[in-house]
């Protein structure tokens, strides 16, 4: 996701459990979650990615709009996420 510059950065989190209906039964699993910093026009192609290689047939890929920051580190993930961008993190 970085190297291909789908994102700017991704937090991998330690193993969650999860309890969630899935085909009609109650399942539990251990399972990682991760976050990955891009832009709403890199979003597709980072969810494509995701699906494509995800081992879940459904994963959980959610946007959340974000609607204030610093402008310094906003610009460094528009900066990341295109292929001329720039480095200084």
């Amino acid at each position: 996701m970085v190297e291909n510059r789908l994102a700017a950065c991704v937090n991998i989190l330690p193993p969650v459990e999860s309890i969630y209906r899935w085909e009609d039964k109650v399942q539990t699993e251990r399972e990682t979650v991760f976050i990955a910093k891009t832009t709403e026009g890199r979003f597709g192609a980072l969810k494509d990615l995701i699906l494509a290689n995800h081992r879940y047939t459904n994963p959980c890929i959610v946007a959340l709009p974000v609607e204030q920051g610093a402008e310094s580190f906003l610009q460094w993930v528009r900066n990341e996420t295109t292929l001329t961008g720039t480095a200084g993190h």
